[in-house]
């Protein structure tokens, strides 16, 4: 299942023309997400960690079983809030099963990973997976595969994370995934989901009522999916869903419309109920975009719809 864990000329807001450097994994993030990689989120932690709305979207997109992070980094002996940069997740076929693995990027020179292993007689060196140290704290595993970047999750993800440093296929493998990833923007919050993981995304979004579009297709037109988030004076939200063909982007962009119509029509906040008649859905080619503008003072009325729950995850 994917994370738990979007969206003027559409293809323009996605910044096409940006150099797709500028989004690129760094290359210690890529030496440990496997090939198998199925979603990958990435978010600017320095720039969100000083806005607030932004930290309730970060909330929102952040997986549970990772919000451990900050109480680790503080008892390590550094602040994420003011010595963590990015924060990257990703999703991956595992040897046994789905696994979940974190990269916490930044200035972590000064983090004590004595505080994390005491020496006994019997245990004289840390724990090892692969000859790599590996620590436990507030029900995580990490390492830290150089001074700036620390990769943590459960033990079994971890153990994939190592055998891909080791020099096992990463995600610069995976065609599909990387050609959405050099699509997106240098955006403060972006995300990618592969072919499995936008269907899943567009039944959640289309809901019951799926606007033309039956399960079939659904099940055999989408190529995947990328949003980016940034944080400027007004937020900005836009989605795009890579489809087969024209005709199934138009008609995508179709029932996008019904399905956010009917929300609009069944909602009981007047600001949220106001904010979804301004969400513009389009299509261009084979793909179909969402995008919404919003001042941040504004958005929180809408982060809680089950329309952004669909995309923020």
């Amino acid at each position: 299942m994917p994370v738990r864990s979007s969206i003027a000329a559409i293809v323009s807001l996605l910044c096409f023309g940006l150099p797709a450097a500028a989004a690129q994994l760094s290359a210690s993030s890529q030496s440990v997400i496997p090939q198998s990689a199925r979603q990958v989120i990435s978010l600017d932690y320095h720039r969100l960690s000083s806005d607030a709305v932004a930290q309730q979207v970060e909330t929102q997109v952040l997986p549970p079983e990772m919000r451990g992070l900050d109480a680790l980094l503080k008892q390590g002996g550094v602040s994420a809030a003011s010595d963590l940069n990015r924060l990257t997740f990703a999703t991956f076929q595992g040897q046994k099963g789905v696994g979940l693995i974190g990269v916490a990027e930044g200035n972590l020179g000064g983090f004590q990973l004595a505080k994390f292993f005491q020496k006994t007689p019997k245990q004289p060196t840390p724990p090892q997976i692969s000859g790599v140290d590996v620590y436990t704290a507030n029900g995580l595993s990490f390492f830290m595969p150089d001074p700036s970047t620390l990769v943590f999750g459960s033990r079994d993800a971890l153990t994939d994370a190592i055998a891909t440093e080791q020099g096992g296929a990463g995600i610069a493998q995976n065609e599909e995934l990387s050609n959405l990833i050099a699509g997106t923007q240098s955006s403060d919050v972006w995300s990618v989901l592969d072919a499995q993981g936008s269907r899943a995304m567009v039944r959640s979004l289309l809901g019951s009522s799926p606007g033309g579009l039956d399960a079939s297709m659904i099940a055999k037109h989408f190529n995947g999916a990328r949003y980016t988030i940034g944080f400027q004076s007004d937020v900005q939200l836009n989605l795009e869903l890579i489809t087969t063909d024209a005709l199934s982007a138009a008609a995508l962009s179709t029932g996008l419309n019904a399905a956010i119509a009917i929300r609009q029509r069944g909602e009981k906040n007047a600001e949220a109920k106001a904010m979804l008649g301004q969400i513009q859905v389009d299509s261009a080619g084979n793909d179909a975009f969402l995008q919404f503008s919003s001042p941040e003072d504004q958005l929180l009325s809408l982060l809680h719809t089950d329309l952004l729950q669909s995309v923020l995850h």
